[in-house]
């Protein structure tokens, strides 16, 4: 994946992450903790999966949820799904 592609689904993941635990964007950054620096809980871990899931058609496993611990690593598994999602039908 190239690194304007990266760019550009992180910034969406955060918008959606945003959006979801009604916050300032800016205070969404690739390093802010889910639980600590968003307050994010988890029920709204769950909300914040089933969104990305829902956004990009993708299936995110149990075991990448339970590893979810900042910003980037639900970006990382968006992108990683994707790519997965895109090998299987491609």
């Amino acid at each position: 994946m190239h690194a304007a592609e990266r760019k550009r689904r992180s910034m969406e993941v955060k918008q959606i992450i945003a959006q979801r635990l009604d916050i300032d964007e800016r205070l969404v950054s690739i390093d802010a903790t889910l639980c600590g620096d968003l307050g994010a809980d988890s029920l709204s871990i769950i909300d914040l999966v089933l969104a990305m899931e829902e956004t990009y058609d993708i299936d995110i496993a149990d075991d990448d949820v339970e590893r979810m611990r900042t910003v980037g690593d639900i970006a990382d598994c968006v992108l990683a799904a994707r790519a997965r999602a895109a090998a299987a039908h491609g």
